[in-house]
């Protein structure tokens, strides 16, 4: 136990050494070592606004102070290579930029990190509404905070962006962002950003375009696993549908910001879908209703012709286990070819590859 002012810490060296003093090096700011906070969170922000430099001063103080508040997070093996706050190292499970307030970071921002259609603009929206924050292009506008969306894969545009504090990545069933695409893809907004662009029925978007230019564009395999080994929060587009008070609350505690759950309740009423959908929004752009599409889970099922379904689920096999997706166009293919397969419709039955099923869709 050491003692630093009013704050009490206990420390624990890993693979370094243990003499008094050492510990109270490591207990300081700044130091090395595993640390357990026995002080409240509001007691933590208060000693880094009076301990050390504020935001309003000059940047090399304000790049100080960052430096220091990323330290009060994990062991020095698992300090991230990387300068953003909101990605940790993909060994550690803490979320290093937990508690760090917008107003003590120069140009602060939060990052929505997710595959386009996946609720991306609309989340954006609620968090912007809810937390009164300009919307923001934050890889472009990088003198400015606020609350901003990019679908970049994880890269070097991104990892060392010292005003990235905190971030969510937004997942969705990737057929149903697929069903989506292709809505979109119909629309005159789309087709007068995208001249060139000029694929017309399912198989001209789906072999044509969406795997050759898409799919390795936003990198889909791997974006959203990505993010999450870095330690972005993951908010599951489905949960947010279906509650999304509850769900952009959770996501603010996840953060460590205030959760204002009224001012939440009022963003999601000023944010519903079928009035987005009538009037689109003004963010950092003019989002058109166009944009907007119906937001309905499961519609994949009704709307990609069988035999892409199935080549989609069969490419895509590993990406639909990682997430909990389960298959359904090669269940029903197999029943109509006469194939025998597992029955996972009972609640006990568990797939092949180990995963628990709880019904079938």
């Amino acid at each position: 136990m050491v003692k630093r002012g009013s704050f009490a810490w206990t420390v624990t060296v890993i693979g370094g050494p243990t003499t008094p003093r050492h510990c109270e090096a490591l207990a300081a700011p700044g130091g090395r070592g595993t640390v357990s906070r026995h002080a409240s969170g509001r007691d933590l922000r208060a000693a880094r606004t009076r301990d050390y430099p504020s935001s309003r001063q000059d940047l090399r103080k304000g790049e100080m102070h960052m430096g220091i508040i990323m330290n009060w997070a994990g062991p020095p093996m698992y300090q991230p290579p990387y300068k953003a706050p909101v990605f940790n190292h993909d060994l550690s499970y803490w979320y290093r930029a937990y508690g760090v307030q917008l107003h003590d970071v120069p140009r602060a921002k939060i990052v929505i990190f997710g595959i386009p259609k996946s609720g991306n603009v609309w989340l954006q929206s609620l968090l912007c509404d809810a937390l009164a924050l300009r919307a923001i292009d934050p890889v472009a506008q990088t003198d400015v905070s606020g609350v901003g969306m990019t679908h970049l894969p994880f890269c070097a545009a991104v990892a060392d962006r010292e005003d990235f504090v905190h971030g969510v990545c937004l997942v969705r069933d990737p057929r149903d962002v697929l069903a989506s695409f292709y809505r979109y893809s119909k629309t005159p907004y789309f087709r007068t950003a995208r001249l060139e662009f000029h694929y017309e029925d399912w198989n001209e978007f789906y072999y044509d375009w969406y795997l050759s230019r898409a799919l390795p564009a936003f990198d889909l395999l791997a974006h959203s696993d990505v993010y999450a080994r870095l330690g972005v929060p993951v908010l599951r587009y489905e949960r947010l549908r279906v509650d999304p008070v509850r769900e952009v609350t959770r996501l603010l505690k996840r953060w460590g910001l205030p959760a204002d759950e009224q001012a939440v309740a009022n963003a999601v009423k000023e944010n519903e879908i079928s009035r987005l959908r009538m009037s689109g929004k003004r963010l950092n752009v003019e989002v058109p209703p166009s944009h907007f599409g119906s937001g309905r889970i499961g519609t994949f099922k009704s709307e990609i012709p069988p035999e892409i379904l199935l080549d989609f689920e069969n490419r895509f096999s590993s990406l639909l286990s990682r997430w909990g997706y389960r298959p359904t166009a090669m269940v029903r293919s197999a029943r109509v070819s006469g194939v025998s397969q597992p029955n996972y419709d009972n609640q006990n039955q568990t797939s092949p590859n180990g995963v628990r099923v709880t019904a079938s869709m």
